[in-house]
């Protein structure tokens, strides 16, 4: 329908304009991140995350009435989720760590933005 059409398209500008911010912002600073990683690479990964993003936010707004929610569940995905994914990868899933059960992610973590990113 054109309401979902929109509200995507909407949301994605949104995003685009802040990877842009991030992309210039952490070039200038010299993160190795986006310094180091082709071009082509990172326009691919930020593109497809991107969707990922949006999808996620559209399955949680499924379950959620209120705008009240929408914002606490929301915020809750961005913080702690995030927080959550890093803890797990840096703590579970890294190399060279004594912790690490594996170097890499299992598939089904790789569903979930957060993880895909950190």
């Amino acid at each position: 329908t054109p309401y979902f059409i929109t509200n995507y398209l909407f949301f994605y500008v949104l995003y685009t304009f802040a990877v842009i911010l991030f992309w210039i912002g952490g070039y200038l600073i010299g993160q190795r991140f986006f310094t180091q990683t082709g071009f082509s690479t990172l326009l691919i990964f930020f593109f497809g995350w991107g969707h990922a993003l949006i999808a996620l936010a559209y399955l949680l707004a499924a379950f959620l009435n209120s705008k009240r929610a929408a914002s606490v569940v929301g915020y809750s995905v961005a913080l702690i989720g995030t927080l959550v994914a890093e803890i797990v990868c840096d703590f579970m899933y890294a190399e060279g760590t004594d912790q690490s059960i594996s170097n890499t992610l299992p598939l089904p973590f790789l569903i979930y933005p957060q993880f895909t990113f950190t």
